[in-house]
C-alpha cells in the first residue's frame, strides 16, 4: 500500500469525527505532506485535481484543506517568489482574501499593508485552514495599490461554526503582523491564482458528485418497493441518467480547465460544478430518503457542502459575469 492509499483510508475513517467536532486532523495533514500534496506544482494541475477528486470521495473537508493550501504556493510559483521561500514547502498555508464587509467585491479592501513598517493590519473571514496554518497569504491594499503578503503568523484566529466543510479550519483571522514576502499587484495575482484553484475546487465537487451518484445507484438496485427494485422505475432511471450525464460533463470540464487554465474555462468549470453537485446530492438524498438525513451518512455531509460551491472562490453570479465577457 502506497502513501496515497494510506491517506485515502485514514481520511475516510476520520471524516465523520472531523465533521462532528469541526476540527482539522493534524495526522491527515502530515499524511498529505508525505504524498507531496502540500506544495503542488502549478504546471501539473491535472494530476493534482485527480488526487483531490479521490480524496473528496472519502473526506470532503480534507480535500478543501488541500486545495486551499495550494493557493498560497500557486501564488509563489506564479509570481516567481518560490525560490525565495524554499524550506517552507511542507508547511500548511491559507489564502486570506474575504473580508467581513466584502466578499465578491475583492477590490474593496480594508486590510492594509504599511510599507514603512512592513506590517499587515486588518481582518479576514472564512479563511480555510487558518486553524492550523503556519503560512498566511494575505491580500491587502497599500499606497501604491495592492499587495499579496506572506506572513508566518497572525494576531488572532477565531474558528467559525460553519455547517459545510466542517473540519477544514474555516476561521476569522486578525492580522497585526510583519510580512516576510510582499508581492506587488496583489489583486491581479489573486485573480490569476483563482484561475488555477477553481478547477481544483471543482474537482472536489466532481468527487462528491461521483460518490453520491454511486451511493444512489447502489441503493436503488437493492431497495425494493411495489414488488420490484426502485432502479427499475423509469422515473428514477431518467433522474439518475441525467445526473450521470452531468457528472460526465463536469469530469470533461475539470480535465480541460486543469490542463490549460484561464479565466473563462475556470469560470465555466466552477459554474457547472456548482450546479452539478447541488443537483446530484439532492437526487441522491431523494433516492436513499430518510437514511440520507442521518448524521454520519456521506450524502448528508455532501448535501450540506454542496451549497458552498455556489459561494466559495467566487459566487456563481461572478462566474457568469466572467463568462459574459466573452461576448
Amino acid at each position: 500500500m502506497d502513501e496515497f492509499e494510506k491517506l485515502l483510508l485514514k481520511a475516510e475513517k476520520l471524516a465523520n469525527e472531523m465533521d462532528e467536532k469541526n476540527e482539522m486532523s493534524l495526522e491527515l495533514i502530515k499524511l498529505a505532506e508525505k504524498c507531496d500534496l502540500l506544495n503542488p506544482d502549478v504546471k501539473n494541475l491535472n494530476d493534482f485535481c485527480e488526487k483531490v477528486k479521490e480524496i473528496a470521495k472519502r473526506n470532503q473537508s480534507l480535500a478543501l484543506s488541500i486545495v486551499a493550501n495550494s493557493m498560497a504556493y500557486f501564488a509563489l510559483q506564479l509570481s516567481g517568489y518560490q525560490t525565495g521561500y524554499q524550506g517552507n514547502e511542507k508547511k500548511l498555508s491559507c489564502f486570506a482574501l474575504t473580508e467581513p464587509r466584502s466578499g465578491s467585491d475583492i477590490k474593496n479592501l480594508k486590510t492594509t499593508f504599511s510599507e514603512k513598517v512592513e506590517k499587515v493590519i486588518g481582518t479576514k473571514t472564512l479563511v480555510t485552514n487558518a486553524e492550523l496554518a503556519e503560512i498566511f497569504a494575505v491580500l491587502a491594499k497599500c499606497e501604491s495599490g495592492s499587495v499579496l503578503c506572506i506572513c508566518s503568523d497572525c494576531h488572532e484566529v477565531r474558528k467559525l461554526n460553519v455547517s459545510c466543510f466542517r473540519g477544514s479550519g474555516i476561521s476569522a483571522v486578525k492580522f497585526d503582523n510583519k510580512a516576510e514576502i510582499v508581492i506587488k499587484d496583489g489583486i491581479k495575482l489573486a485573480m490569476e491564482v483563482l484561475n488555477y484553484s477553481r478547477p481544483a475546487f471543482s474537482a472536489i465537487a466532481l468527487g462528491i458528485s461521483e460518490k453520491c451518484l454511486e451511493i444512489a445507484i447502489n441503493y436503488a438496485k437493492r431497495r425494493k418497493a411495489f414488488g420490484k427494485r426502485i432502479s427499475d422505475f423509469q422515473a428514477l432511471k431518467f433522474s439518475l441518467a441525467d445526473c450521470m450525464a452531468d457528472v460526465y460533463s463536469l469530469k470533461c470540464l475539470v480535465e480541460k480547465a486543469s490542463y490549460k487554465p484561464d479565466a473563462f474555462k475556470s469560470a465555466v468549470c466552477k459554474l457547472v460544478a456548482a450546479k452539478t453537485v447541488k443537483k446530484v446530492t439532492d437526487t441522491a438524498l431523494q433516492v436513499i430518503a430518510g437514511h440520507g438525513l442521518m448524521r454520519g451518512c456521506y450524502v448528508e455531509r455532501a448535501y450540506r457542502d454542496a451549497k458552498a460551491f455556489e459561494i466559495g472562490e467566487g459566487t456563481s453570479e461572478v462566474m457568469k459575469l466572467i463568462i459574459s465577457r466573452e461576448f
